[in-house]
């Protein structure tokens, strides 16, 4: 499989997203991309299928080999769970897909205290300030169908 850096990569210069339209000496890209950003320590790869993010991208801490990012794709959709980390290996933020559309997603702050949950089965948001008490909560009203 083809390995480049993610720097010779082309993208569709209307639509300018990184899932998809990646092109490399003007064909849709097959193969792993990386990043080498040694300036922060973090090294990335991001692997494509005719030109669409494909298979597992992850982005890690060089210093400590902490994973930053990890993000699953199948052709150009996100797919399963995406997880970001802070520097210290802790949990930041985990956001669920199903069928590319966002089912679950919360995030917490350095203090590990969750501030944020969606749940969109559930119909809920939550938010809360940093010392864990409550922000807001909004349950939402499922549609109704009135055109009868």
């Amino acid at each position: 499989m083809l390995k480049i850096n993610f720097e010779e990569l082309e993208f569709d210069p209307v639509c300018q997203v990184v899932t998809a339209t990646a092109s490399y000496q003007g064909k849709p890209f097959t193969g792993t991309a990386f990043l080498q950003d040694t300036g922060h320590d973090e090294y990335g790869e991001y692997v494509y299928l005719n030109g669409n993010a494909h298979g597992r991208w992850f982005f890690l801490n060089t210093k400590n080999n902490n994973l930053i990012s990890e993000e699953f794709y199948e052709n150009g959709f996100p797919i399963r769970e995406h997880r970001t980390w802070f520097e210290n290996g802790k949990i930041k933020k985990i956001i669920r897909y199903e069928n590319s559309e966002i089912v679950f997603s919360q995030e917490w702050n350095k203090d590990e205290i969750l501030i944020v949950e969606i749940d969109n089965a559930k119909q809920v948001e939550q938010e809360w300030y940093d010392n864990g008490q409550i922000f807001r909560l909004v349950e939402k009203i499922a549609k109704v169908d009135i055109s009868r």
